[in-house]
C-alpha cells in the first residue's frame, strides 16, 4: 500500500510540475505596474501539491517548473533570478507548512498559513528587487538604476525612486499575484478533495 501511494505521489507531482511549467507562459500584464511584472498562475499546482502530498512534493513542483523555464526560455539574469526563485521555494513551503501543521491542518490553518507565506514571500521579493533583480536589469540595459525607475514612472507617475517602486509596485504586485494563486490553488484542492477523498490528508479536519 505504501509503494502504491508513493507511485501515485510521484505521478501526481510530475503532472502538477508539467502543468506549472505550461502555466508560466500564460502570463498577463497588470495596469500601473512595470512591463516586466506579469501575473501567471504557475503557483497553483504547487499549492495543490502541498496540501495533497506535503512540502517535498510542492518544492519539486516549483523546482521542475524553474527547470522547464530554463530549458524552454533560458535565463536573462545570469541565473541570479532563478537562484532567487529557488530560495523563494523554501520561503513559500516552510512558513505555510509549519503554520498549517501547528494549527491542526484545518481550514483556518490553511488560510493563516497562506497569509503568512504571502507576507514572507513579499518581503523577500522586496529585498530581491532592491538588491538583485533591478540592479541586474539596469546593468543588462547599460543604464543606471535611477533610469530604470524613471522608465517605470511612465506607467505609474507615483513611482519616483527605488523606495516608491518597492511600495507602489513590488508589494501590491506580489500580494495580488500570490493572493490569486493561493486562492485558486486552495479552491481547486478543495474541489478535488471532495471528488477524490483519497487526496485528503489523514490528519486534516
Amino acid at each position: 500500500m505504501k509503494s502504491k501511494w508513493s507511485i501515485q505521489k510521484l505521478i501526481y507531482t510530475g503532472m502538477l510540475a508539467a502543468i506549472a511549467g505550461a502555466l508560466m507562459s500564460l502570463e498577463f500584464s497588470v495596469p500601473l505596474m512595470p512591463p516586466f511584472y506579469k501575473v501567471d498562475f504557475s503557483d497553483v499546482p504547487s499549492i495543490m501539491a502541498l496540501f495533497m502530498f506535503g512540502p517535498a512534493s510542492a518544492a519539486w513542483v516549483e523546482i521542475i517548473k524553474i527547470l522547464i523555464k530554463l530549458i524552454t526560455v533560458g535565463t536573462n539574469s545570469m541565473y541570479v533570478g532563478e537562484l532567487s526563485n529557488l530560495i523563494g521555494v523554501a520561503l513559500f513551503v516552510l512558513p505555510l507548512w509549519v503554520v498549517y501543521n501547528k494549527m491542526g491542518k484545518s481550514r483556518k490553518a490553511a488560510v493563516t498559513g497562506l497569509a503568512a507565506s504571502i507576507v514572507v514571500r513579499t518581503a523577500f521579493a522586496c529585498f530581491c528587487n532592491a538588491f538583485i533583480t533591478l540592479p541586474l536589469y539596469a546593468k543588462a540595459m547599460g543604464v543606471s538604476l535611477d533610469s530604470v525607475v524613471s522608465m517605470v514612472a511612465s506607467v505609474n507617475p507615483a513611482i519616483t525612486n527605488l523606495t516608491t517602486f518597492i511600495v507602489m509596485a513590488t508589494i501590491p504586485f506580489n500580494i495580488l499575484k500570490l493572493g490569486l494563486n493561493y486562492f485558486v490553488g486552495y479552491l481547486l484542492y478543495n474541489r478535488l478533495k471532495a471528488v477524490y477523498p483519497a487526496l485528503k490528508p489523514a490528519n486534516q479536519h
